[in-house]
């Protein structure tokens, strides 16, 4: 809840995306074969690997610009400043250097 009400006070429409956006995707179906084919072991550490690729598909299937972790907290970015004005031309833009806490970029 904190998440969500952090960037609603920054102006920020946040939503949870989950794996039936990434299904939203033409080549979702594609996409996931070749990861089965990578013959990952069937454990909770692939699981989450294949999950953490899914989400920046769920992020292109719902047109979306920013990305966050869900202890991300807009500090300093108000919708104002940053919506619909993706940095770098809307490649894709990390703001962290280890797990991307905060993403940008458009399809």
């Amino acid at each position: 809840a904190a998440w969500k009400h952090g960037w609603s006070q920054s102006g920020w429409n946040p939503r949870v995306l989950s794996r039936k956006d990434a299904q939203k995707l033409d080549n979702y179906e594609k996409v996931m074969d070749s990861i089965h084919k990578l013959n990952w072991p069937k454990n909770k550490e692939a699981e989450h690997l294949i999950l953490r690729y899914l989400r920046y598909f769920a992020m292109a299937a719902v047109e979306g610009e920013y990305i966050t972790e869900y202890d991300t907290l807009p500090m300093e970015m108000s919708a104002e400043k940053y919506a619909n004005k993706p940095p770098n031309n809307g490649d894709v833009t990390t703001f962290l250097n280890q797990v991307p806490g905060l993403l940008s970029g458009s399809s």
